[in-house]
């Protein structure tokens, strides 16, 4: 993750990045989990994450009232016919995180 990018989402959002996150960017930006083939979870880059949640925004998905969630990855699955109920699947989401609570004390 450049700097540029972390500056960019703050400015973007108008909160700071939670330490945990920015330290996962740091070390990977982004990564594919849990992959089976074309298949898992997604989680996005940091540039990814601020143009999917402004995209979201803009689609409606995520309400001004809660300008703390962001598009973080998605789930990538096939697309299934079942052929004895002729019912169609689509096992995919878009992950929303939203800015992590502070630990309660004597947890952290």
């Amino acid at each position: 993750m450049r700097p540029e990018t972390l500056q960019a989402f703050q400015a973007e959002f108008e909160q700071p990045l939670p330490s945990e996150y920015q330290t996962f960017f740091e070390l990977h930006d982004g990564a594919k989990l849990f992959m089976l083939g074309d298949e898992g979870l997604v989680l996005y880059p940091l540039e990814e994450v601020i143009e999917k949640t402004i995209e979201a925004k803009g689609d409606g998905l995520i309400d001004e009232d809660y300008g703390h969630y962001w598009i973080i990855g998605e789930q990538i699955a096939k697309r299934v016919e079942h052929p004895q109920t002729q019912i169609m699947r689509y096992d995919g989401y878009r992950a929303f995180a939203e800015q992590l609570p502070r630990p309660l004390p004597g947890w952290e």
